[in-house]
């Protein structure tokens, strides 16, 4: 397996494939991320869904969440996270 990372100007990751070494094209599992100006990151999309993540005026994650169904297109209830 062969993972390859691919960044955008700011040099944060915006997506993650693992692929087989064997056959490059043959993508086992891909990730990409979503960022704010800050570079906090607003969401991860894979093949099946989206996770969306809530970021306060301090940069804090407050919620992650919204975790929709790309398959099902079913909303799930979000996640709450205390921030300490």
């Amino acid at each position: 397996m062969e993972t390859v990372y691919e960044y955008n100007n700011a040099i944060w990751v915006t997506k993650i494939t693992l692929r087989e070494i064997a056959t490059p094209k043959n993508v086992l599992q891909s990730f990409q991320y979503g960022y704010d100006p800050l570079g906090n990151r607003l969401s991860v999309t894979d093949e099946a869904s989206m996770t969306d993540y809530y970021v306060n005026n301090l940069n804090q994650y407050t919620q992650v969440g919204a975790n929709t169904d790309l398959n099902n297109m079913i909303e799930s209830e979000p996640l709450n996270c205390s921030v300490s």
